[in-house]
């Protein structure tokens, strides 16, 4: 870090933020479009939103390091905060509700009593290597400013001291599509 001047830093910061905005709000348009298009249709926005993700994460995974691995995983991770977004609604818009949520919190003031679909949920939030705990805990990361000096991936603010954080974000998304599998498998069934 003490290779670049402070300009340069804030260069960097700067373009990897203003490409994660743009790679964000290029899908989000898209996103608005499929959503007037199909109304009720959070199960395709979930679908995209974390293909997108997911799309980011191997590209990360290919760039070397530097401008590039950083902008595709700040853009993997908006995406997977609107996935997750999207999942809860989808939970939501099942149940026959028309509102919309952010939280699982929110998710489960519609319920009583709370179904399993969304105890799971709940579980995989209280383990401490559950793929929903991960997840939350890596969005409350990107959500708060860094501190001068620190990456928004060092290890001490790991969820899991003994994950990387690309295998922090792979069991993300092997827990995620992981549930959405079973749990749409399961509504085919009704």
């Amino acid at each position: 870090m003490a290779e670049y001047s402070v300009d340069g830093f804030f260069y960097r910061i700067q373009y990897s933020t203003y490409f994660t905005q743009l790679c964000v709000e290029a899908f989000n348009d898209f996103s608005v479009t499929l959503g007037d298009y199909m109304s009720g249709s959070w199960q395709r926005y979930t679908d995209g939103k974390l293909f997108l993700a997911q799309w980011h994460h191997d590209r990360a995974s290919d760039c070397v390091g530097g401008l590039g691995r950083r902008a595709h995983e700040e853009a993997a991770d908006a995406l997977l905060a609107q996935a997750w977004r999207g999942l809860l609604n989808e939970l939501l818009e099942r149940s026959g509700q028309k509102a919309r949520v952010d939280t699982l919190e929110d998710l489960e003031a519609f319920y009583d009593p709370v179904p399993p679909e969304v105890v799971v949920l709940r579980q995989e939030g209280i383990k401490p290597e559950g793929w929903v705990s991960l997840l939350l805990a890596r969005l409350k990361r990107i959500q708060a400013p860094e501190s001068a000096g620190q990456g928004a991936e060092e290890p001490d603010l790991l969820a899991s001291d003994r994950l990387t954080p690309q295998a922090e974000r792979e069991k993300i998304f092997t827990g995620f599509q992981g549930y959405l599998s079973a749990l749409r498998a399961t509504w085919q069934e009704f």
